[in-house]
């Protein structure tokens, strides 16, 4: 080859300028191992007064990794490795560190989080599931310590007043969807003219997720391409004649009467479901002369296509599970059980009836948000990933998120078998079944 591509001068441009931060980084921790802990968070202190002075993140990074490799050694007797100082550098500067599985990226975040919390703006870290954030939160919190710095975390299960602390925090780690789901209910705050329909978003004080500054996305190629596009929707209560008890219940014992194809079609491309003229014309001859008092032909024809969607479309324990007498919606990203989300349109009412269950109110969207417009809302966006060359491309264009390759501490002793390809799902599964056996 007659010239290096592009990509590939960039990284080892890079990969060169870092290697020359972290010899630094090392020959810096060994005048911190002298220092006590007061000294420590003093020069921490001294740290944050440079970055809100204007710093930037690139001038801050050799003494806070410094201070970060240090105090992690206090605590837990470990280092971060050089690799992970690699990687730390590229996630400092807007970069997407793809580090294999096992290479300690939970410890790797400590040092950007660290850089970014001296704004004292707010340091985000969202991971894929709620576990994971309270797991890490957990692990890294008596490393911050040391520093003077306090971590909060954000769960489902947060209260309000918690999620008020848990922001105030110098980092704070959670959910992409929690993160975001506040979000809104900041601007809904903001932004109502009727008060009384937010009381319950008027306790805690949002300021620095209503005005994100910095957003570490752990497992990036997820949260930010497969997800990218999934809405986030928050909700209130509406009432409306077609969603009533009675409406549910008459439409559930309706719908074994309508056959697919012939009294109903349903195109997978548009996700759009609608009746035949032949179902319609089996709806009127169905219509009962009560229902008629409180619903319109309109209404009636609604009621059904949710019923025949909540039978058809949604699987208990794929698509949703019963507990506590509650329809409870399951993640198709992740396949992890969710609290508080509902279906729209109805179509969580009809779910509910077809499991014999009270009907909770239907809902009308309050507040709506993508993926991708949340992360880039953020003034500085970064992540990891173990997975990240593939969507290389569209990290960059998305997210003017460049991709750097960071080399394992060890050479890799896994050998990469080659890709298997299946025509069905049953012929996989029996491969899958006799490789286990062997």
């Amino acid at each position: 080859m007659l010239f290096t591509p592009l990509f590939e001068w960039n990284t080892q441009s890079r990969l060169k300028r870092y290697a020359q931060i972290v010899r630094k980084i090392l020959r810096q921790q060994n005048e911190y191992r002298h220092l006590d802990q007061n000294q420590l968070v003093a020069e921490r202190l001294s740290l944050s007064l440079k970055a809100r002075s204007g710093s930037r993140p690139a001038e801050l990074i050799l003494k806070t990794f410094s201070l970060v490799r240090e105090a992690t050694r206090r605590v837990y007797g470990i280092e971060h490795y050089d690799v992970q100082l690699l990687g730390g550098c590229a996630i400092s500067e807007g970069q997407i560190a793809e580090m294999a599985t096992g290479e300690g990226k939970t410890l790797t975040a400590t040092l950007p989080l660290a850089v970014y919390s001296l704004y004292q703006r707010g340091a985000h870290l969202a991971t894929a599931n709620d576990y994971l954030a309270s797991r890490d939160s957990e692990w890294v919190r008596p490393i911050y310590e040391v520093l003077g710095l306090t971590v909060g975390v954000v769960t489902q299960d947060s209260s309000y007043p918690e999620r008020s602390r848990a922001y105030q925090s110098d980092i704070t780690y959670g959910t992409l969807q929690e993160f975001a789901f506040d979000f809104l209910r900041g601007r809904l705050k903001q932004l109502s003219e009727d008060q009384a329909n937010f009381n319950s978003y008027s306790d805690p004080d949002l300021s620095r997720i209503e005005r994100p500054f910095y957003l570490l996305v752990d497992e990036a190629d997820s949260l930010l391409i497969d997800e990218a596009r999934t809405p986030l929707i928050i909700s209130l209560p509406q009432e409306h004649p077609l969603y009533t008890q009675e409406c549910f219940r008459w439409a559930e014992g309706l719908v074994g009467q309508f056959e697919e194809n012939e009294d109903y079609q349903y195109d997978p491309q548009r996700r759009m479901l609608q009746l035949t003229p032949s179902g319609r014309k089996r709806l009127r001859n169905l219509l009962p002369a009560d229902i008629l008092k409180v619903l319109t032909l309109f209404d009636a024809e609604e009621a059904i296509l949710r019923a025949i969607q909540a039978k058809t479309r949604f699987n208990p324990f794929e698509h949703y599970i019963v507990i506590d007498g509650e329809v409870r919606l399951i993640d198709q990203h992740t396949g992890r059980i969710t609290t508080g989300r509902k279906l729209r349109q109805g179509l969580h009412q009809a779910i509910e009836a077809r499991e014999q269950l009270e009907l909770t109110k239907p809902q009308v969207t309050a507040g709506r948000i993508t993926v991708k417009e949340f992360a880039n809302r953020y003034l500085h966006l970064s992540g990891m990933t173990g997975t990240a060359n593939e969507v290389s491309r569209e990290l960059k264009s998305h997210y003017s998120c460049p991709v750097f390759p960071v080399s394992t501490n060890r050479p890799c002793r896994r050998e990469v078998l080659p890709i298997q390809i299946f025509a069905t799902t049953g012929e996989k599964y029996r491969f899958i079944s006799n490789k286990i056996l062997e």
